[in-house]
């Protein structure tokens, strides 16, 4: 499916800043891909289960004159990576 995409463009680690509050932006950033698992029922009434990648996610606040690049995101993510928002601990097993 990624034949002929190079692997730069493959990455799934990306940060955005999303908005910004006196002095500070808050950032959201990807990561390396998670798996999830969803049980669903189908219309006759069984359960399935399907099995994929899924985007993780990241937020965190930065002063605004120290807004992320991807290439900072990657080096931060690989060596100092911040908590990951108490939501996603609600389904991540």
């Amino acid at each position: 499916m990624l034949e002929n995409v190079d692997i730069k463009s493959q990455s799934s680690i990306l940060v955005a800043d999303v908005y910004t509050s006196s002095g500070e932006v808050l950032e959201e950033g990807t990561g390396k891909l998670d798996l999830i698992i969803v049980a669903y029922k189908q219309p006759d009434g069984r359960i399935v289960l399907g099995a994929g990648p899924v985007m993780s996610y990241y937020e965190f606040w930065q002063p605004s004159g120290e807004r992320l690049t991807d290439e900072e995101w990657r080096e931060m993510l690989a060596n100092d990576p911040p908590e990951r928002p108490e939501w996603v601990e609600s389904f991540r097993v």
